[in-house]
């Protein structure tokens, strides 16, 4: 969310709050080079032309980020040797894991959080698989009773 204020004086104000995490930030300009208020008003239509641009490369920057977060742990998670993984289950994880990577090399954010959506939809049964295991490690030999 970003907020512009032009005072009389020619000061502009620009106050910016990220949504995701709340983090605030205030900018003051002030025409200290004899900046006409012609000059500010073009420096402001143009900040507002380029926010949905810098909006939608911040959305690119992240979709990507969260994706290759979840590819690192698929792959971690298909290496592991204690949780068995049939071959058709490992092929098809492959097949949309292998999808993710192509939508990270596009520009398309959308379509990247749509495929981390499928990775993480056929990853699901794994991964319950994976904390059942760590689970039963876990809890081997003991009284359930007593914990």
């Amino acid at each position: 969310e970003v907020r512009f204020l032009i005072d009389a004086s020619g000061i502009l104000q620009v106050a910016a709050k990220e949504m995701h995490t709340g983090t605030q930030s205030t900018v003051e300009v002030q025409p200290s080079y004899g900046l006409s208020d012609l000059e500010i008003e073009h420096m402001l239509e143009e900040s507002i032309e380029y926010a949905e641009q810098d909006f939608s490369e911040r959305q690119l920057i992240e979709a990507r980020t969260e994706a290759e977060s979840i590819l690192r742990a698929t792959e971690k998670s298909l290496a592991q040797k204690e949780v068995a993984v049939p071959a058709e289950e490992r092929r098809a994880i492959e097949k949309v894991a292998a999808s993710l990577r192509e939508a990270i090399a596009g520009s398309d954010y959308k379509l990247i959080r749509v495929r981390v959506d499928e990775l993480n939809a056929i990853t699901t049964p794994l991964a319950e698989r994976i904390m059942n295991g760590a689970l039963a490690t876990a809890l081997e030999g003991k009284d359930l009773d007593k914990i």
